[in-house]
């Protein structure tokens, strides 16, 4: 029992709490209310009350439906080019013009008449009133963007009139039903108003503008995009492609791994690449030129595994570069040139005498330097008679042989 009683005082709390937020609120309903009675009073000291409002948003094509073309239309001026109307029916106007002109509003409906000019000169200060009362009661409310800055316009003489005036796609219909003069009369008015954008709120003192650049960028890497590596595009003839099986084999270009086109799109050409892999993953080498100036961001597990690569690759090259070099010589250079002998620190051989005269000294008494034929050689004498060897002729033929000609020389 002291559980639900507890319970209850903390919802007789709340509601309470409840109930002064709601009063202090500020809703359409409730400021249009504040504004129409207020402005009556003041203008034309006339008791009007609300009692009903009705708040929908409307296509253009569709606001000439829900209003009348009885009722006098006023086209109302905004911010920026923008337009709205405000309409009054019969018996509303007919409230205003004699309270204006009497000081007292008939308490029987009025008779249905076209409107004129003049009604809509003498609600003019009404209009300009509400609207001001309207916008400043909603100026702390979310929807107190699109209420302010709208004054009277000229009289519309039809909804066809409207229509022409109008340039919104969407439209607020706010319709008021009106107590007019203590239940003298029961009247009814409309107020529409253009859907617009929530403008922007101005900086603060000292606050930056964010980066519109970097969010973008950062909306923009958020998109999924899908990037298509081509090795190569081959046509056949519906009839081939109807026969094709599990197992058949396309035929492709030798060079299509080094040719690799990568496409966005509907064939939208992005950079050529060279096809391969890394890590156990096909991967592609982007094979294009980057602009002076430009720099390119890579993601870091990105990098990390091209430098695993340049590793893997570099190691091998520098094993190359550290064997002795053979051929007695530098590569210079010289736009990858011929080679030039190593001998920059040779002795200087200049003194040496000048061999190309013709005056050597004679070595013909130098010994054991004979060079004539010797004819002590030992004598062989009669060798064997090979007569009796097998017949050979039934070899077999070996003019099939494939031709070797094309084999390097071993020298």
């Amino acid at each position: 029992m002291a559980e639900a009683r507890s319970n209850a005082v903390l919802r007789r709390k709340a509601s309470a709490a409840r109930e002064v937020y709601q009063s202090r609120a500020m809703s359409l309903g409730k400021a249009i209310r504040m504004a129409l009675a207020k402005s009556a009073d003041e203008l034309f000291d006339m008791p009007l009350a609300v009692t009903g409002v009705e708040h929908q948003v409307f296509q253009q094509d569709a606001l000439p439906a829900a209003m009348s073309n009885e009722s006098l239309l006023v086209l109302l001026d905004g911010p920026d080019g923008a337009r709205g109307v405000v309409s009054f029916d019969v018996q509303t106007l007919a409230a205003l013009i004699e309270v204006q002109t009497t000081g007292r509003v008939v308490p029987k409906p009025a008779d249905p008449r076209a409107p004129t000019p003049t009604d809509a000169a003498m609600v003019a200060p009404l209009v300009d009133d509400v609207l001001d009362r309207f916008a400043e009661n909603l100026a702390e409310e979310e929807q107190g963007y699109w209420t302010c800055g709208y004054r009277f316009g000229v009289r519309l003489e039809n909804l066809r009139m409207m229509e022409l005036a109008l340039e919104a796609p969407d439209f607020n219909l706010i319709r008021l039903n009106l107590d007019l003069f203590s239940g003298a009369k029961q009247g009814e008015m409309v107020i529409v108003l253009p859907v617009v954008e929530k403008p922007r709120i101005p900086l603060a003192e000292g606050e930056k503008m964010p980066d519109i650049g970097a969010l973008l960028s950062e909306a923009l890497m958020k998109i999924p995009a899908q990037i298509d590596a081509v090795l190569c595009r081959v046509t056949l003839p519906l009839s081939a492609v109807g026969k094709l099986k599990v197992g058949d084999c396309l035929p492709i270009e030798r060079d299509a791994l080094s040719d690799t086109i990568l496409e966005v799109g509907k064939k939208h050409k992005l950079a050529e690449s060279r096809l391969g892999q890394m890590n156990g993953f096909r991967a592609v080498r982007l094979m294009m030129d980057v602009p002076e100036g430009v720099q390119l961001s890579v993601p870091e597990d990105v990098v990390a595994m091209a430098g695993e690569f340049e590793k893997s690759v570099a190691a091998p090259v520098a094993a190359k570069a550290s064997l002795p070099d053979m051929a007695g010589g530098t590569d210079r250079g010289n736009g990858g040139g011929g080679r030039e002998p190593a001998g920059d620190d040779l002795p200087d051989l200049s003194d040496l005498p000048d061999l190309s005269g013709g005056d050597l000294p004679d070595l013909s008494d130098l010994g054991g330097l004979d060079m004539q034929p010797q004819s002590d050689a030992p004598d062989l004498g009669e060798l064997p008679d090979l007569g009796d060897l097998p017949d050979l002729g039934d070899l077999p033929d070996f003019s099939d042989l494939p031709d070797l000609a094309d084999l390097p020389a071993l020298d």
